[in-house]
């Protein structure tokens, strides 16, 4: 999988020669690579699909990308390009077809999406749920500054005296001053 910046050159209303599915089809010119922060110069296509499980998500990318109006056939003007050198970030994923490897668009996201850095949020109703069984211990954790629990160090030879690495019960209290310990 891969992560690219990019601009939408051309867009278009289209449905599919099989099944007739609805689609927004959009061409895009790719610059970055967002995971090495390399230049690119590529073009993608990519499908937003229209069926009745994807269109609350691609009504949702539209307006995410700046699709400010109330009807979709802007989208189908050629002369317009209503659309055109709106910034995107693109998700893609190798797909085979016919015997041969391509990179197929997986998500289009606007500019500094999660989805596109590999971290999305779930639903609400599922925040509320997670929530609702983990709050208790988050409001019983002390506030203010705390440090996580550290590994053992390593032990470091430095001549022919060597100091034992610490146990395991050495980390249950906060050391104080005269624990003994050589760090």
């Amino acid at each position: 999988m891969a992560n690219y910046a990019g601009t939408i050159v051309a867009h278009a209303l289209a449905e599919s020669r099989e099944n007739h599915t609805p689609s927004i089809k959009l061409q895009i010119q790719v610059h970055t690579d967002l995971d090495s922060r390399k230049p690119v110069d590529a073009l993608y296509y990519a499908d937003l699909w229209l069926t009745d499980k994807a269109v609350d998500k691609t009504m949702a990318t539209l307006r995410a990308l700046g699709y400010n109006e109330d009807t979709l056939e802007p989208l189908n003007d050629s002369n317009r390009m209503i659309m055109r050198g709106f910034p995107v970030e693109i998700k893609t994923r190798p797909e085979e077809y016919n015997g041969k490897v391509y990179d197929k668009v997986e998500y289009v996201n606007a500019p500094g999406s999660f989805a596109s850095r590999g971290v999305s949020s779930c639903d609400d109703a599922t925040a509320r749920r997670i929530a609702s069984r983990y709050d208790v211990i988050l409001r019983n954790s002390p506030k203010g500054v705390a440090t996580a629990p550290q590994a053992p160090r390593p032990v470091r030879s430095t001549g022919p005296a060597q100091v034992p690495p610490p146990q395991a019960s050495d980390y249950l209290e906060p050391a104080g001053p005269d624990d003994g310990l050589p760090w």
